[in-house]
């Protein structure tokens, strides 16, 4: 490399004979632009985890971020073509990552004519952002240390994170409690909300409140959990499996600087967290990312005795003070060990609803984002919860997008895996590959953008409005900002002379990947995201020894059409529509009295969501209740077709229909109305068979139709489903019971 850097260059002759050096060629604009477009990628890596969105496919809260990936692949694919050739990484599993994408575009597109539109166009679109930020970084990786910099940058992120749950276990959800304890009626209408005593829905919102877990910035503890997890086995890998060149002629200082206060700041706050979330998920992906670091130790990775010893020692003091933490704070319990078995008896039943799911729709599951209303029809009697995923990555990418969806999936795992280990192997230790690249440095934009992640995180929620329901707080922005800085300080003498081979990334993938088979996630971009970019990493440090190729002027003309064509086709159909469309619901909540207003505005601004029409059909309900009028019925009855078209699957759906239509026949005492009333009843029960409440409502309302003989039977299936489930939040109210038990005795023999 310095020969190479020390060669003399050109020199060209003087008008006097003499000689001069020739300007040096001016940089292509790929190579200008590439460090601020992996300060973008890092920023949209930082910002997408800070807001909760875990299940965002209704809402669409992730998808500002998936457009912000949409282009700067764009402008990567566009400063190409201004160059006229564009340098690319290919391997032949981007085959398969391409064939991934398909299978969730062909899926969507028939789910959006099939089933509910909005989620499956909003899934499409994360799944494609996924892919494109998987490809990119792969691109625009030149140099370890900017590999070191994302790391390190997400390393801060996850602490971060840990101080978020920090607070919320020691100070906001004791408060909240307690809050709650002393006025529960103040409480609930303090967040807008209200739900009657004794109610269901107030049984479920006294559940969550209970939990101690803390959940940070997402929904859920299990995926703080397993965020979490995942950087925790980073960043014990990445300090732990040093060369022992890096380390030649350190003392006790160096060690205790470069290695220990790093790795104990770091690691302390999010070993904490993730026992005080009590996923066993996660602890099961600390586990096997300590073992694989252990593994590697032991085949040499570091070939020195005395930084196996210290890295032996380093996890048993993890380990007894995570023990003892957990033991002082109640984190770590009997029934964090004894409730394995109720654990995994939950995703049994999950599994094999999912596998009768596939057995009937193998080409294209569920659809993307319309699992949980397919999943009903499948729904085990004694399973409780109506699940937004199956809870394993596997099974989660089978029921959105068919077993082809599957394939491709574990295809492109397995070359990511062969690709990295080929990698790992053809260099030697402490080569520092790709340090010495001859593109400049992208480490200073890299850190730039982590800090701006936080900064676009905060200010994000006031140009989209409110599709991002909980933005991020000042004093969050304040905490994460601060925590990422203490985080870059301590690891930048490893981001500038360090080294990190292809296989520490690749475990914190395979630690991820152990976490989703169990609590899932994959298709939730704030946790899916640290996958994609841990394997675009693997990859791209291996690749760092190979040449890129080139693609000539009309291949780079191709790749900057698809990826402007994909731009515009995402920002028309799910950027544009969606926030137009949040902004307006949001209108109608702020505004009761112009409400339908508002709400007709909703709709028209995205034809594909059916929220505006669900609350417009309770609307218009509502006001034919107070003025039952032909008019104000018609207008109920295309809200309410409206609403079934967009979500046809949807059980709820046909029962809150079921039950309107009810009150109607009830009025008119017309056959016609009770037969419309029966039919949305009987398809809410066909999409939801082994739920005991609609079973109830469908058998009270045969009886009052006049047919004895169906309601004894529908009333029958109901308490025989209110006995098989153990579940208190899911059987009948104790008035329903008695009403079903009077009438399971009509028309038996």
């Amino acid at each position: 490399m310095h020969a190479r850097r020390n060669q003399a260059r050109p020199t060209a002759p003087t008008a006097r004979g003499s000689s001069v050096r020739a300007p040096a060629p001016a940089l292509p604009l790929a190579d200008t632009v590439r460090p601020w477009l992996l300060a973008g990628a890092a920023a949209l890596f930082v910002a997408r985890p800070l807001w909760p969105s875990d299940v965002a496919t209704l809402g669409g809260a992730g998808i500002p971020v998936a457009m912000g990936w949409l282009l700067l692949v764009a402008l990567w694919c566009a400063a190409g073509l201004r160059d006229g050739r564009l340098p690319v990484q290919l391997h032949w599993f981007d085959g398969l990552l391409a064939a991934l994408v398909a299978c969730f575009v062909a899926t969507g597109s028939w789910t959006a004519w099939h089933g509910a539109p909005r989620p499956a166009v909003n899934v499409v679109w994360e799944w494609t952002a996924l892919a494109a930020a998987f490809w990119l970084v792969r691109q625009l990786l030149r140099r370890g240390d900017e590999a070191r910099a994302l790391v390190v940058v997400m390393i801060g992120l996850a602490v971060a994170e840990a101080s978020f749950g920090l607070e919320q276990y020691f100070v906001s959800l004791p408060a909240d409690r307690a809050a709650f304890a002393a006025d529960p009626d103040g409480a609930l209408r303090s967040l807008g909300l209200w739900f009657p005593p004794g109610s269901r829905e107030r049984y479920l919102f006294e559940q969550r409140l209970a939990s101690t877990e803390p959940f940070g910035t997402f929904e859920l503890a299990n995926s703080l959990g397993g965020f979490l997890a995942t950087w925790l086995v980073v960043a014990g890998a990445a300090i732990t499996l040093r060369p022992r060149e890096e380390r030649q002629g350190w003392g006790l200082r160096e060690y205790v600087r470069y290695l220990a206060l790093p790795l104990a700041v770091s690691a302390m706050p999010m070993l904490a967290t993730v026992i005080l979330c009590k996923s066993r998920s996660a602890l099961l992906a600390v586990t096997v990312g300590l073992v694989g670091i252990a593994i590697l130790h032991l085949a040499g990775a570091v070939a020195s005795r005395r930084a196996l010893l210290m890295f032996a020692g380093g996890v048993l003091l993890a380990l007894g003070g995570a023990v003892l933490f957990g033991a002082l704070t109640g984190a770590l319990d009997v029934e964090v060990i004894s409730e394995i078995p109720k654990s995994f008896s939950y995703r049994w039943e999950y599994w094999r609803a999912s596998a009768a799911l596939l057995r009937d729709h193998p080409w294209s599951g569920a659809g993307p984002g319309n699992f949980r209303d397919v999943y009903t029809a499948y729904k085990l009697p004694e399973a409780s919860e109506e699940i937004a995923d199956p809870h394993n990555f596997a099974i989660e990418v089978a029921t959105s997008a068919g077993w082809p969806a599957l394939l491709a999936l574990l295809g492109l795992l397995g070359g990511v895996s062969a690709t990295v280990v080929a990698g790992a192997l053809r260099r030697a230790p402490g080569d520092g590959a790709g340090d010495a690249s001859s593109s400049s440095s992208a480490v200073r934009p890299i850190l730039i953008g982590g800090f701006a992640g936080f900064v676009f995180a905060l200010l994000l929620p006031w140009v989209v409005g409110p599709v991002i329901t909980a933005p991020l707080s000042l004093g969050k922005f304040v905490s994460g900002s601060g925590a990422l800085a203490l985080i870059v300080a301590l690891w930048r003498p490893w981001i500038r002379g360090g080294e990190m081979r292809p296989l520490v990334p690749a475990l914190g993938a395979a630690a991820l990947l152990v976490n989703f088979l169990a609590a899932g996630g994959i298709g939730f971009p704030a946790t899916a995201g640290s996958l994609w970019l841990l394997l675009g990493l693997s990859v791209g440090l291996a690749d760092l020894t190979r040449a890129p190729r080139w693609l000539n002027r009309p291949g780079t003309i191709a790749a900057s059409l698809l990826a402007c064509a994909a731009a515009v086709l995402g920002y028309a159909t799910a950027y544009q529509p969606v926030i137009r469309a949040a902004q307006a619901v949001a209108q109608a909540e702020s505004e009761p009295a112009q409400a339908e207003t508002w709400l007709d505005a909703a709709s028209q601004a995205d034809p594909l969501d059916e929220q505006p029409w669900a609350r417009l059909t309770a609307l218009r309900f509502a006001r034919w209740q107070q003025e039952p009028t032909p008019g104000n019925w018609e207008s109920f009855e295309q809200s309410a077709q409206h609403l079934l078209m967009l979500r046809p699957r949807h059980s709820a759906a046909w029962l809150f229909v079921g039950d309107c239509r009810r009150s109607a026949a009830q009025r008119s005492g017309r056959r016609e109305d009770w037969d419309a009333a029966l039919a949305a009843y009987r398809r809410a029960v066909e999409l939801y068979p082994n739920h005991a409440l609609r079973r109830a409502r469908l058998a009270i309302a045969l009886a009052d139709a006049g047919d004895p003989a169906a309601a004894g039977a529908e009333a029958r299936e109901a308490v025989r489903l209110d006995d098989a489930t153990p579940h208190v939040d899911v059987k009948l109210s104790d008035e329903l019971r008695q009403t079903v038990e009077r009438l399971r005795a009509l028309g038996s023999p």
